[in-house]
């Protein structure tokens, strides 16, 4: 695997794991404060993760 490519996953794979943590803190939060989180924001955030992990299916 080039160097690039695996800078690439390494990238991708930061950016899906801040994502999913950043959609369990936005819904602990609104929780919290009696709030229920738009979902929008919620599956924007998620959408990262599963794209990340198409790209790593295609990718090997």
């Amino acid at each position: 695997m080039s160097w690039d490519l695996r800078r690439s996953l390494l990238l991708w794979e930061a950016v899906e794991e801040v994502s999913l943590k950043l959609a369990e803190f936005v819904r602990r939060a609104c929780g919290a404060l009696g709030l229920e989180p738009v979902a929008s924001v919620l599956v924007s955030l998620e959408r990262v993760y599963e794209d990340a992990e198409y790209g790593r299916e295609i990718c090997g």
